[in-house]
């Protein structure tokens, strides 16, 4: 979203996005507009061993703006809810190799398209290796905590590219 500007006349909100794919920007108006960017000015960013030395991006969710960073990427979201999947589904849009969920509770369980995966909780990263709790690993590119809450430590989204 580029511009929300609203008409008193018509009670109508003219919203201006701009397609980065395509590099087309365009307006469409709406009755109502929610902005919905989270209720945490503090990300919470999990500690797991070796993400200090993680050689590629690692950001939070709240850092997020631009899914083409990580287009030819293999994505770690480390989350599993509404901010983990839409910043999935972005990065997937926009060209990302694969996308690689971790949760720590649940998997959000959705019969996601060719190139999604969920795994449990990531337990460590070792270089570009993502290593999680069931055993397996994963070589990853990025990084992205999708978690806005403060009062847990390890279920922060974030996402390695």
């Amino acid at each position: 979203m580029r511009w929300v500007e609203y008409d008193p006349e018509t009670e109508k909100f003219t919203v201006t996005v701009q397609d980065l794919k395509n590099d087309h920007t365009y307006s469409e108006e709406f009755d109502y507009v929610v902005a919905a960017n989270g209720h945490f000015s503090t990300p919470n960013v999990p500690d797991f061993e070796g993400l200090k030395m993680f050689p590629g991006r690692v950001l939070h969710a709240h850092d997020f703006r631009d899914a083409l960073e990580f287009k030819g990427k293999d994505v770690l979201l480390i989350g599993a809810s509404y901010s983990a999947e839409d910043i999935g589904v972005q990065c997937h849009k926009y060209g990302a190799n694969s996308i690689t969920f971790s949760y720590r509770t649940a998997p959000m369980g959705f019969d996601w398209p060719d190139g999604f995966e969920e795994k449990p909780l990531l337990q460590k990263v070792e270089g570009n290796t993502a290593h999680f709790a069931d055993g397996t690993t994963k070589e990853v590119d990025a990084s992205c905590c999708a978690r806005a809450t403060r009062t847990t430590t390890r279920s922060c989204p974030t996402a390695f590219a």
